[in-house]
C-alpha cells in the first residue's frame, strides 16, 4: 500500500480522515508524498510571449515533496511563510509562444502579478495517474476526474484511448466557451 500515516491521528491508536471528515480506524487516505511517480502532472502552455513583467508563473521548488498541503494565500503573506520554511521562489520567464512548462501538480505554483497592459494567457492540461483517478474519483478532491470529452468526440476514439479516457468521458454535450469570471483581482507583495 501507498498510504502515508498522519502523525496528528489521535492517539491511542492510528486514524484516518474520510471524506466526511471524520477520523477512521486505519491509515490516511492521502498518497505518500514519496510515492513516485507523481499523482498527475500538469502543462502549462504559453500561447503568446510572456515577459519577466508579464505574470509569469512562480514555482516553489521542493514543495511537492512536503507533508502538508499548501493552499491559496495572500501574496503578502506567501513571503515570510517561504522565509520561515527555508524555502525561495523562482520565476518561469521568458517564455516564447509555443513553450511549455511540465511540472508535478504537487508542487507548490501560482502567476504572479502581470504589470503589462496585456492579458496573460497561459492554459493548463492536467494528467492524472490511473491510480490517483481512481482513488479520487466521484469525490470533492479538486483532481478527481470530471467529464471533459464530448461523447461525440469520444466514440472517435480508439478501443485504448477510449479506455484511458473513459473516466473523463461526458455523457451529455458540454458547456464550453470563455468564462469572464476566471481571473482573480491582482495583488502585489
Amino acid at each position: 500500500r501507498i498510504w502515508q500515516e498522519d502523525e496528528r491521528a489521535p492517539q491511542p491508536g492510528r486514524g484516518a480522515l474520510g471524506k466526511d471528515g471524520r477520523w477512521r480506524g486505519g491509515q490516511r487516505l492521502v498518497p505518500d508524498r514519496r510515492v513516485r511517480p507523481p499523482p498527475g502532472l500538469g502543462v502549462n502552455f504559453a500561447v503568446h510571449d510572456i515577459g519577466c513583467q508579464g505574470g509569469p508563473m512562480r514555482l516553489v521548488p521542493g514543495t511537492h515533496t512536503l507533508p502538508f498541503q499548501l493552499g491559496r494565500m495572500a501574496p503578502s503573506m506567501e513571503t515570510p511563510m517561504l522565509e520561515q520554511l527555508g524555502l525561495s521562489r523562482v520565476f518561469v520567464c521568458p517564455l516564447r509562444r509555443g513553450d511549455a512548462v511540465l511540472r508535478d501538480l504537487r508542487l507548490w505554483h501560482a502567476g504572479s502579478a502581470n504589470a503589462e497592459a496585456g492579458a496573460r494567457h497561459f492554459p493548463n492540461a492536467e494528467f492524472l495517474a490511473g491510480w490517483y483517478a481512481d482513488l479520487t474519483e466521484g469525490t470533492e478532491d479538486h483532481l478527481a476526474p470530471r467529464p471533459a470529452i464530448p461523447p461525440e468526440v469520444w466514440s472517435q476514439l480508439s478501443p485504448h484511448a477510449q479506455e484511458v479516457s473513459r473516466r473523463v468521458r461526458a455523457e451529455e454535450p458540454l458547456r464550453v466557451g470563455f468564462r469572464e469570471d476566471v481571473a482573480l483581482p491582482q495583488q502585489f507583495d
